[in-house]
Parts: structure tokens; C-alpha cells; sequence
């Protein structure tokens, strides 16, 4: 059986069972039971543990870690279809933690890559709609979320706060594809999305920001812990009524997985495509190369670690830059629906020429501090969102120098097919 999706299964099984046991209390004899099924599975003998396991489940019907457990023997033994009818079994209980109720969509997604199953199980949607509306003190253009940068308002207009408000909808279609022999772990994962961004500012005229993405991408899993990704995307902006520029994105990563660590590495292109003749000196290229490494810690918190080496070729060089960014952020369950995130970012910005009316190349530094929380689950498929982000940018050129605070509440709703 193939090594890295034992190793990748077994820990996601630990992970739930670990949940299961303290929060869904047995009998004495159940726990001896699935001791006992425990270690007939880790001397190999699947089928025993499966026989243990199935009787214990007569007998206690609605008991989740038993069911976890078998499943976890049907997939060692290859029996794809009654080890995807227990874990979605669990997925119907009503009390089950976010956290255990993530691991457990994880192990359905390697379950539908290993097994040979009708086609019509392995596609899966998912959409969500998220409202938001907040207060950004420095009128920015860009979302969030972009690491591209696409203008810049008058220094007059940076100086006022700005209330803002609007939406985004994504739209995502997952497709697991076994492309090797029964049983074998070499397999495609497919997925597919768009998604819209509207920002409404109140004391600026025409600077109004939609954002229309679309995206393809596709994941391979080797036969040992490799895996690799590659991205494709289309980007749309418009500012105010009129289109402002199309970018056009290609992504790779490879990377491998530690028994409860990732390390990856990324390769980005960019290219900058404006409508109008006089935004060509910002049409271009932007090149990245990333090292990202995860790992999972206590209490279920998760560190993620990022370094960035990027470069804007662009038509004008005074546009053109080299750019040095690290960043850290820890994930934190504080309960079933509750979750923090805290991050913290650098990065430093090297100009290529000199910018007009100015007699140093630029160079900026930028310090990014992010908190956020999440509350899923607050009436079925909705959860809110609060976060708050602090920029402060300094620069050898006075126009650049900001900090910038934005404070967003979010509305989010998330349904699947």
C-alpha cells in the first residue's frame, strides 16, 4: 500500500480520533475493543481489525470513533466505498467540531483520489458569498488579497478615511482523476473557480474597484510524498465605469510532505496587460519565487513561515522594482466554531530608476500586521468575520509614506453541491 497516503491518512485519522475520544465518551468495553482492533491493524492484519470493528458497531450503533476507526481499516484495505459511507456517516452528527469535520473532508478527498469509483462521486461544488464593509484610512485601490499593485490615488485623496462596502462571490468545482492502476497513488486533483470583488468608496469619485477572477488549477500526488501544482488565471479590473487592466497569471509549486510538516516552493508570472495608452509605461511582467513551509503544532495550531524573492520588469523603470518579503502567521482554534488568525509580514521594495521630481531611486519598507476572527456555524452556513490590518510603509520619497489601518466586518455564507 503506498506509502505516502498511509502516512497522510494515518495522520488525519489520529487527528480525528484524538477529537472523538474526548469528546464523544464510551463504554470500558468499547475502548478495549478498539484497542484491540488497533493492534491487530498495526501487525497487519486489516481484515481482523475489521471484523473487531464491525461487531462493535452492532452493538454500539452511534458511536463515532468506532465508525472513524473502521473506516480507517476499509481505506488500508482497499475498500474505498464502505470507508466514504462511515466517514460521511459522521459528517451528519450534529455536534461534530469544525476542526474534526475539516480532517474528515480531507480524508474523503484521498479516499475519492485512491478509489475507483463512478465518476459521478468524485465532482464536488462549492460557492460562497461573503458581504462585507469596513473602514480603510488610506484609499488604496487594491484588494486585500492581491499582491498586485494597480495605481495609486493623489496623495489629497490618501489622506481621508474612507468607508467601503461590497462583495465577493467564489465559485469552485473539484474533480479527483486516478491516472494510475487500481489501488495506486498517482492521481490528479482538479479545480476550477471564479470570483467577483466590488469595493465602493463614498468620498472619491470614480475610483470605484471591480474585480473579476477566473482559475484552473490542477495538484499531482506521486507515489511518495511529492506532490506538485500548477495555476492558471485570468484577472479584470475596472476602476470607476471603464476597464483598467487584464492580468494574466501562471503558478507552480512542488512540494513534500513531513509526517506533520509541508515544505513547497513556488514560481509565479505575471504579466500586466492596461487598456489605455497611457498606462503602458506599467505593462510588464512580475516574476516571484517563494519557500513556504507549515507545520502542525499543539492545541491544533498551525505556523506557516514564507520568504519571497520578486522583480516588476515593467515598460518604465522608474515603476520597475526588486522586491524582499518574509512573513510568519499562526492559525488558532480557540473552540469548535471560533478560530484566530494572527500574522505579521516584511518586505522591502527597490526601485530601478528615479521617479520624477525626485533625486533618490526610491525604496520602500513595508510592515504588515494582521488579526483576525472567525466565527463559523452561527445559524447553519453562516459565519461572520472580523479582522484588522495595519500597513505602515516608509519610503525615501515623502509621497509614499503611509500608514494605512483598515478595519472589515464580513458576512459569509457557504453552501456546496
Amino acid at each position: 500500500m503506498n506509502h505516502a497516503f498511509n502516512l497522510l491518512a494515518r495522520r488525519i485519522l489520529y487527528s480525528l480520533l484524538l477529537y472523538s475520544f474526548s469528546l464523544f465518551a464510551m463504554a470500558v468495553g468499547a475502548n478495549d475493543l478498539v484497542d484491540e482492533a488497533l493492534s491487530e491493524r498495526d501487525s497487519g492484519n486489516v481484515s481482523e481489525s475489521i471484523n473487531i470493528l464491525s461487531e462493535g458497531l452492532e452493538n454500539n450503533p452511534n458511536d463515532l470513533r468506532i465508525k472513524l476507526e473502521l473506516a480507517s481499516s476499509y481505506f488500508f484495505d482497499k475498500n474505498y466505498a464502505d470507508a466514504r459511507r462511515l466517514v460521511n456517516e459522521v459528517l451528519l452528527a450534529d455536534t461534530l467540531p469544525k476542526t474534526v469535520r475539516e480532517n474528515a473532508d480531507r480524508f474523503l478527498q484521498i479516499i475519492e483520489m485512491r478509489g475507483n469509483v463512478d465518476n459521478r462521486f468524485l465532482s464536488k461544488y462549492k460557492n460562497s458569498l461573503n458581504i462585507f464593509s469596513g473602514r480603510d484610512s488610506n484609499a488604496n485601490l487594491a484588494p486585500a488579497d492581491s499582491l498586485l499593485d494597480i495605481g495609486q490615488l493623489p496623495e489629497s485623496f490618501t489622506e481621508n478615511a474612507d468607508d467601503f462596502n461590497g462583495f465577493s462571490y467564489d465559485f469552485s468545482f473539484t474533480n479527483p482523476i486516478e491516472i494510475g492502476k487500481k489501488g495506486e497513488s498517482e492521481s490528479l486533483y482538479q479545480r476550477s473557480g471564479i470570483s467577483v470583488y466590488k469595493k465602493n468608496y463614498d468620498s472619491v469619485d470614480q475610483s470605484d474597484l471591480l474585480v473579476v477572477s477566473g482559475r484552473t488549477d490542477i495538484s499531482y500526488f506521486s507515489r511518495d510524498q511529492w506532490y506538485s501544482k500548477a495555476n492558471a488565471g485570468i484577472t479584470h479590473i475596472k476602476l470607476g465605469h471603464k476597464s483598467l487592466v487584464n492580468y494574466y497569471r501562471l503558478t507552480g509549486q512542488l512540494g513534500y510532505q513531513f509526517e506533520s510538516s509541508v515544505l513547497s516552493f513556488t514560481f509565479s508570472t505575471n504579466k500586466k496587460d492596461y487598456v489605455h495608452s497611457e498606462d503602458s509605461e506599467k505593462e510588464g511582467y512580475q516574476f516571484s519565487q517563494a519557500v513556504n513551509y507549515r507545520i502542525d503544532m499543539p492545541y491544533d495550531m498551525i505556523l506557516t513561515l514564507n520568504a519571497e524573492n520578486s522583480l516588476m520588469n515593467l515598460n518604465e523603470d522608474s515603476y520597475s522594482y526588486h522586491s524582499n518579503r518574509v512573513q510568519f502567521s499562526v492559525f488558532a482554534p480557540l473552540s469548535d466554531s471560533i478560530s484566530l488568525y494572527l500574522g505579521s509580514g516584511y518586505t522591502k521594495n527597490d526601485y530601478r530608476d528615479f521617479e520624477k521630481y525626485y533625486l533618490k531611486k526610491r525604496r520602500d519598507t513595508i510592515l504588515k500586521h494582521r488579526v483576525q476572527l472567525e466565527i463559523d456555524d452561527i445559524y447553519e452556513d453562516f459565519g461572520i468575520e472580523l479582522s484588522y490590518t495595519n500597513y505602515d510603509r516608509r519610503s525615501n520619497n515623502d509621497i509614499h509614506i503611509y500608514d494605512r489601518n483598515v478595519l472589515m466586518f464580513s458576512l459569509k455564507y457557504a453552501f456546496n453541491n
